[in-house]
């Protein structure tokens, strides 16, 4: 894997220079400065958000050493003490893609405005942890803007252009199709005799801080790294229009996983991801 570059950096542009010069053209960018006047990421500290939020119960989702993932619920104050008092922090999961309104609406007023945001507040998925990985995936049929609001993440990105590289999972999995099969987790290694495309894999790279956001076009492939620190990511997601995915891949499986979401009852695909 060679990594080519950063990802473009812009100092808190207009919405109509942010949605022609990179929405539009569906290129990933940085925006700094997009945050200026929020109050979250000073204030939103494990002890405050257990003061204000505590009693919320949450979703933690760890992995089981044979590679399932395990969610158990418990009170959000109990997960962030025990996210900071160990030093192993990874072994306590992660809260992933959960609405902020199920996790910390009380503190919503420490978001101020941004030109950026399509969803509600309440709407915006909420990441928290320490120490994260998020395998390595596109988004079927959203954009994406990222918003760090405490610690540090960084992120590898991958045009959907070089699909053979990418090791993509089967298209007709509901439950993985935007997955690949890399495991680009930073304690393994990619076995070059299962994976001997993997050299020829280009991509870029960023590192945010609080108070920036990063926008992932649909169709993009990512992983996200975070460090030692405390992290919280909102997430907003947003459609994006069939003219702006990535034909014929991945566009393809992605049209085909919507038809089939939407054509099929909710409790079969639970089945088939369940049984699979």
């Amino acid at each position: 894997m060679k990594i080519m570059g950063e990802v473009p950096r812009i100092h808190r542009p207009d919405l109509e220079e942010f949605t022609q010069r990179w929405l539009v053209e569906g290129q990933p960018v940085v925006i700094t400065g997009g945050m200026e006047g929020w109050e979250a990421p000073t204030k939103w500290t494990p002890q405050y958000l257990s003061e204000h939020c505590g009693d919320n119960e949450v979703p933690v989702r760890k992995l089981s050493p044979d590679g399932e993932t395990l969610v158990k619920r418990m009170p959000l104050r109990e997960y962030l003490a025990q996210l900071v008092d160990s030093p192993e922090a990874s072994r306590h999961g992660s809260i992933g893609e959960v609405p902020l309104r199920q996790v910390l609406w009380q503190v919503e007023r420490d978001l101020g405005p941004t030109p950026y945001r399509r969803s509600a507040v309440g709407d915006l998925a909420v990441m928290i942890g320490r120490k994260t990985y998020a395998p390595l995936h596109f988004h079927g049929s959203t954009d994406a803007l990222s918003s760090l609001v405490v610690g540090t993440k960084r992120f590898v990105l991958f045009d959907p252009a070089q699909p053979a590289s990418l090791y993509p999972r089967a298209w007709y999995d509901p439950g993985f199709y935007n997955f690949s099969f890399l495991d680009l987790d930073t304690d393994k290694q990619v076995d070059p005799t299962r994976f001997p495309d993997f050299e020829r894999l280009v991509g870029l790279e960023c590192t945010l801080h609080a108070g920036e956001a990063l926008f992932i076009p649909v169709h993009w492939w990512h992983t996200v790294y975070g460090n030692d620190d405390f992290n919280i990511l909102l997430v907003d997601f947003f459609d994006a229009p069939l003219n702006r995915w990535k034909f014929p891949f991945p566009g393809v499986r992605s049209l085909v996983q919507r038809t089939v979401e939407r054509a099929t009852p909710r409790r079969l695909v639970d089945w088939y991801t369940t049984h699979a």
